[in-house]
């Protein structure tokens, strides 16, 4: 009988949890949103379920565990360590095609931006740095909106999936669409905010950019604080965006 495993809230987190479970190696049950059902449809070793009633070990936040402090840990570690070891965090969850195939990237010339994660206020690409992004892309790539954004924005799963599976690029702060990107491998341009890159990067497909003086960030999460007027959290280098924007692409 296979074990069973919860955790619903947080799309993004729920794939770090199965980039864990996967490391297991065996048949494990994963009770987790129904969103997410597609991403295991073909999973070889873990499987979607609604057995609500039924559960093993139910995963944690790092604000619900209170008999130890987990904040210091890359968050793949933070799920991984619940259930006994420390996972390397470039192992994200492999997403399987209908023919037990580990979806990838495959480089059109077409770039996914994300610019809102569910954490709006806080983690996001503010719209100053977003058009000049959208200036520096060169005119023969098409931009396709995911997730939350302004724009209208394409937010089923599989699509998503599809778009991802193709594009040359993914932009966007550390979101479940970031998350879902590095899944099927493809490059991306992080905008970290308060989210250190050491902690919320899967660093190989991953370039940061990284506010300029916002020292905080080390410790708000922990602290729980909320970003103010004084707040530099959202402050980039144009510089740094541009530079790196452009060395991905050329």
């Amino acid at each position: 009988m296979s074990t069973k495993y919860q955790l619903m809230g947080g799309l993004g987190d729920c794939l770090l949890a199965g980039a864990a479970l996967q490391h297991l190696g065996r048949e494990v049950e994963f009770i987790t949103s129904p969103t997410l059902k597609p991403l295991f449809d073909y999973h070889p070793t873990i499987k979607y379920s609604e057995r609500y009633s039924e559960v093993d070990y139910e995963f944690k936040w790092v604000s619900q565990i209170k008999d130890k402090d987990l904040y210091a840990l890359h968050t793949m570690q933070r799920f991984s360590s619940q259930i006994g070891f420390y996972l390397d965090p470039t192992k994200v969850l492999n997403i399987y095609d209908e023919v037990g195939q580990v979806i990838n990237d495959s480089t059109e010339k077409t770039i996914c931006i994300n610019q809102f994660s569910a954490e709006k206020s806080r983690r996001q690409i503010p719209q100053f740095y977003m058009d000049y992004i959208l200036d520096i892309i060169p005119s023969n790539y098409k931009v396709i909106w995911i997730g939350a954004n302004e724009k209208q924005s394409c937010n089923d799963i599989i699509t998503m999936v599809e778009h991802l599976r193709r594009c040359s690029l993914f932009i966007g702060p550390v979101s479940f669409c970031y998350h879902l990107a590095s899944c099927i491998r493809t490059k991306c341009l992080l905008f970290t905010s308060y989210m250190p890159a050491h902690k919320f990067s899967h660093f190989f497909n991953t370039t940061a950019i990284e506010p300029l003086n916002a020292t905080c960030r080390y410790t708000c999460e922990k602290d729980n604080f909320s970003c103010t007027q004084w707040c530099q959290s959202l402050i980039y280098g144009m510089n740094d965006i541009e530079y790196n924007l452009r060395k991905i692409l050329q």
